[in-house]
């Protein structure tokens, strides 16, 4: 009986010792949607030029388009990527989350 028991006291606080660092990580994920706000930034500037690409990818919103094939389309490309660029920097530079700031 006295071996069940400690078994059990053993088992107990291993599984309390694994899974304190879950809890830990489940409290505070308001980083990770900054984070993905930023991407989508992104992927609202790709899928402009891109669309069967970011539909490829699962972003379902971006079905029904077509490439942009139109006069001018690597002047508007470059100029989209750089605000884009120039947006996230700014982005980067008010940012006080460490593990935002590596994902910009």
């Amino acid at each position: 009986m006295k071996s069940r028991i400690r078994r059990l006291y053993c088992f107990m606080a291993l599984a309390g010792t694994l899974s304190a660092p879950l809890a830990d990580a489940a409290e505070d994920r308001s980083w990770v949607e900054r984070s993905d706000r930023h991407t989508a930034m992104v992927f609202e500037t790709l899928g402009a030029f891109y669309p069967e690409w970011m539909s490829h990818l699962g972003l379902e919103r971006f079905d029904p388009g077509v490439m942009d094939l139109k006069p001018g389309r690597g002047k508007r490309l470059d100029a989209a990527l750089a605000a884009s660029v120039k947006r996230l920097a700014a982005a980067k530079q008010s940012e006080n989350d460490p593990r935002v700031r590596e994902d910009l």
